[in-house]
């Protein structure tokens, strides 16, 4: 029978706190607080709070693989930040033209991509010229859709692939998803999962995507190759944010 999780420290937080980020080497944790328009930036290994940054409205932070750098969505300035882990201070503000929802950023960091509410795809940002360079539609909704209990989101769950070739989004409002290819700049065919899907999450080699779907209480299992859902397994209720990891199990 596997062990009872247990909590091994606690820290009190400015409010409530949503999507958080990690930094690789675990140092950093980046808390937006959403109800406090600000974010948090608390050294792990103390379990301290080292730094509180203004920001209206604060719902997403993001880190894009590296030590250096946060990112942080400002769902009342319709704008992502970027935050210096040197100086504990923005270096960037980056407007999304909307109210960002996910974002995803590549590896280098000169590209951002953002979902925006009441929009069926999403945006790129070129971070260096703090610009929106593209917008990505997806097909029109259909007619009689109604996005206000979805919070007028109907995009919801972007990320890269580990590679960084291909953008997955989940289309929250038709139970689909969609698969943009950066080198091209094209969007492949509806791919259907389970209802209102919310997050993606890659395993580790790339090879499977896991997606939450919030209104049918389960998780789709796509492989990439095919872009086909080769499982779909019961979880607990409405779930949503997802991570994937590779884990050894000893004999």
């Amino acid at each position: 029978m596997p062990s009872q999780a247990r909590c091994l420290a606690r820290l009190t937080l400015a409010g409530r706190p949503n999507q958080c980020a990690v930094t690789p080497d675990g140092r950093f944790l980046a808390v937006p607080i959403a109800d406090g328009d600000c974010v948090q930036l608390v050294a792990a290994d103390e379990m301290k709070v080292v730094k509180t940054l203004p920001i209206k409205r604060p719902h997403n932070c993001l880190n894009a693989g590296n030590n250096q750098h946060m990112f942080v969505t400002s769902i009342g300035a319709n704008q992502v930040r970027m935050i210096d882990l040197k100086t504990l201070e923005y270096i960037a503000e980056i407007p999304v033209g909307g109210v960002p929802r996910p974002i995803a950023v590549s590896q280098d960091e000169k590209t951002l991509y953002a979902a925006l509410s009441g929009f069926h795809g999403f945006v790129i940002a070129d971070i260096p010229t703090r610009q929106v360079v593209r917008k990505v539609e997806f097909p029109s909704l259909p007619v009689g859709v109604d996005l206000r209990p979805l919070l007028n989101t109907a995009t919801h769950g972007l990320t890269l692939t580990p590679d960084g070739k291909q953008l997955w989004a989940a289309s929250l409002a038709t139970g689909n998803v969609y698969i943009y290819d950066v080198a091209s700049g094209t969007v492949s065919p509806k791919i259907p999962v389970g209802e209102l899907p919310n997050w993606i999450a890659f395993s580790p080699d790339g090879r499977y995507s896991c997606v939450s779907n919030t209104g049918s209480n389960d998780c789709s299992i796509l492989d990439r190759r095919s872009r086909k859902e080769v499982a779909r397994i019961k979880v607990g209720k409405a779930p949503k944010r997802i991570v994937a990891a590779a884990v050894e199990q000893k004999t």
